[in-house]
């Protein structure tokens, strides 16, 4: 099934608001491989001022949909929550023009708990009162978060808590956020507290041309992406 082009919570015009009492869009109960959204700017969702969540994916069996290329602003609740037990959803996709706007929401931009194995591709996430993405629960697993901006929100932009682990980002870009950029023990909204990674820069040199050589010490294999951000107020 596909849901394009459509406008939820207002009408046709953008001029009166119909907000809807619950969800925008509720994906649950085993449904699966269904698009909300698409490539081109006449799939383009706008749903906005749902009373919850603007799309809202849950239960065991619920796969392979897609929601991409979707304004979803003014949420009650958070902007896109996923849930108990679904799993292999993409938010956004590969290209550029499948992105979603996802923001103003009342409490986080993306809520991924209990659910594992999702991607967040190229999507825009910011001003929401809570986190830009939360995942959260020692079941959130597998989580791939790439190419997104995440700024302006009113927590950390990207935080893990209750035993969240084993989830990549990868290409993101995170400022201007109340508490952390990344926040991988969010074990309180506002402690922002700084845990340093396993992986450590010790030493920097510039050759010139732009070339900047970095060293450290960490476990074979790690993965390193060095972010440059304002510092943070704690020191």
């Amino acid at each position: 099934n596909s849901v394009q082009g459509n406008t939820i919570g207002v009408d046709a015009t953008n001029s009166r608001l119909i907000p809807n009492g619950w969800n925008g869009v509720a994906i649950m109960l085993g449904a699966h491989s269904n698009t909300i959204g698409g490539g081109t700017s006449s799939n383009l969702n706008l749903i906005n001022y749902s009373a919850q969540y603007g799309v809202y994916i849950a239960g065991s069996g619920t796969t392979t949909n897609t929601v991409a290329n979707n304004n979803i602003f003014n949420s009650g609740w958070d902007g896109i929550t996923l849930q108990d037990g679904a799993s292999g959803n993409t938010i956004g996709g590969s290209a550029y023009n499948q992105r979603n706007f996802i923001w103003n929401s009342s409490a986080s931009g993306i809520y991924i708990t209990n659910a594992n194995a999702n991607r967040v591709l190229f999507s825009d996430i910011w001003d929401n009162a809570y986190y830009g993405i939360l995942l959260d629960g020692a079941a959130t697993t597998g989580t791939y978060i790439s190419r997104t901006a995440i700024f302006q929100n009113g927590y950390d932009g990207l935080g893990e808590r209750n035993g969240a682990a084993f989830n990549v980002w990868t290409a993101i870009s995170t400022f201007a956020n109340d508490g952390l950029g990344i926040d991988k023990q969010a074990s309180g909204d506002l402690d922002n507290l700084i845990h340093a990674p396993i992986a450590r820069i010790t030493s920097s040199s510039n050759a010139g041309s732009g070339l900047t050589t970095l060293s450290g010490t960490g476990l074979n294999g790690t993965l390193v992406e060095v972010y440059g951000v304002a510092p943070d107020a704690s020191g």
